[in-house]
């Protein structure tokens, strides 16, 4: 039976790896200078490349996390798409061999029964020239005369008998693959689940905007990074 081809094999990528951000230094420096105008100007700028260097990790790891949400997305429709033809052929290789069964147990049936003709005509024969010999047997008897008649064994052969102890076996077999096929026939496939993926907007939103509701006054910075301490700079 034909198969649909299915997609290669893929290895998953590696997952993202974790954002080195010093949370607790960073938090620290928060509480000791809660106004960073008033710390000394290298503090200032160390607070300014951890905080410029978490938002470039956030973004850099959320566009690696949204490749591996399309990749395996694709995947995964891939794989859909190449078991419903899979299905498909199947159903169309099932129509074709129980055509061809049919086409198989009538001849089948034909030539038995073809069998079964000749052999009622072979009788016949064998029942007429039985008769015959019965009735010359007679007429040799009539003459007085001895002659040679050819000796032949006038009893109907047997009727051979097939062997049937594998049937039941055979019978079970067979029941078993014929509900296997339904089952397959019958399946439509609406218990699997469906792809579900979250639009650009939903993957890029920034975290303060989902977080909006529940703390107003939060500060909107770049791809959900957040402020990293609570101060303003």
């Amino acid at each position: 039976m034909p198969q649909a081809p299915l997609p290669p094999p893929s290895t998953p990528p590696p997952a993202s790896p974790p954002i080195q951000v010093d949370a607790s230094l960073v938090a620290a420096v928060r509480k000791e200078y809660p106004d960073l105008s008033k710390a000394p100007a290298e503090i200032r700028e160390a607070m300014e490349k951890a905080e410029t260097m978490s938002s470039q990790q956030i973004a850099s790891a959320l566009h690696r996390s949204t490749n591996r949400v399309r990749q395996s997305t694709d995947k995964l429709r891939a794989l859909q798409e190449s078991q419903r033809r899979h299905k498909e052929s199947w159903h169309v290789h099932l129509k074709e061999a129980i055509t061809s069964w049919e086409s198989q147990v009538q001849a089948f049936t034909s030539q038995q029964n073809s069998f079964k003709d000749m052999m009622e005509l072979t009788r016949a024969e064998l029942q007429a020239a039985r008769k015959e010999i019965q009735r010359l047997n007679h007429l040799a008897a009539g003459t007085g005369k001895i002659m040679q008649i050819p000796t032949v064994n006038l009893t109907e052969p047997e009727e051979i008998v097939i062997d049937t102890t594998d049937s039941t076996a055979l019978m079970e077999k067979l029941q078993s693959t014929l509900q296997k096929c339904s089952r397959i026939i019958l399946d439509s496939g609406k218990g699997e689940r469906a792809v579900s993926v979250p639009s650009d907007e939903e993957m890029y939103q920034p975290a303060n905007k989902r977080q909006r509701s529940a703390d107003p006054g939060a500060k909107d910075t770049a791809m959900g990074g957040g402020s990293l301490g609570g101060g303003s700079s």
